[in-house]
């Protein structure tokens, strides 16, 4: 999620918390999620989620420039564990038919919900 024409607020984006930003983000998103998830077919998803507001888990950060259109100037919210991680970590525990595949075997990607 961008955070167009946020600025510069005291310190550096480093000390940004998404609770920081409450004030400027519209009250129907408050109640979303940001998280990673995995595709692994057959219309089923693994989905790691976090309210938008969760410190832990959610971060803010410059924009990444994905694409020429990317304005990296911007803020962004984004989810804070990497997907290697999380499935080395945890969603082989969980979900041991995938035991063999590597973490990046299945479509995979952010979501803001």
């Amino acid at each position: 999620m961008l955070i167009k024409d946020l600025g510069r607020v005291e310190g550096t984006v480093e000390d940004l918390q998404p609770v920081t930003l409450k004030q400027l983000i519209p009250l129907d998103l408050l109640d979303s999620f940001i998280g990673i998830y995995w595709h692994v077919g057959k219309g089923k998803f693994i989905i790691y989620k976090a309210p938008l507001l969760d410190a832990k888990y959610a971060v803010v950060e410059m924009g990444q420039d994905y694409d020429e259109q990317s304005n990296t100037d911007d803020l962004q919210i984004d989810y804070n564990v990497f997907h290697m991680d999380i499935w080395y970590e945890d969603v082989l525990k969980k979900y041991p038919e995938f035991t063999g595949c590597e973490f990046d075997y299945f479509s995979r990607g952010r979501i803001l919900y």
